[in-house]
């Protein structure tokens, strides 16, 4: 991929974890599978199963953001 590619996408995703919507609907998604997993008895592993690899995937979607971002800083940083 290019680094012109790379910044584009770096610079969405800047924008997407800035935009307070998508914080929102991350952070109620996260509270709401963290709250599914304290409410479930212990040997409910099913469910408590599906609330931890959905916070997984939210946070993994947030990480992979970020890196795009910080992948960005870097391709900007050594063009100075």
């Amino acid at each position: 991929m290019e680094d012109q590619q790379l910044i584009e996408q770096g610079t969405q995703a800047e924008m997407l974890l800035g935009n307070d919507a998508f914080t929102k609907t991350v952070n109620g998604l996260l509270d709401q599978y963290v709250s599914l997993f304290f409410s479930t008895d212990p040997l409910q592993n099913d469910e408590r199963e599906v609330a931890y690899h959905s916070a997984r995937a939210m946070q993994e979607i947030v990480n992979t953001l970020n890196q795009k971002v910080m992948m960005k800083n870097q391709i900007l940083s050594a063009k100075e």
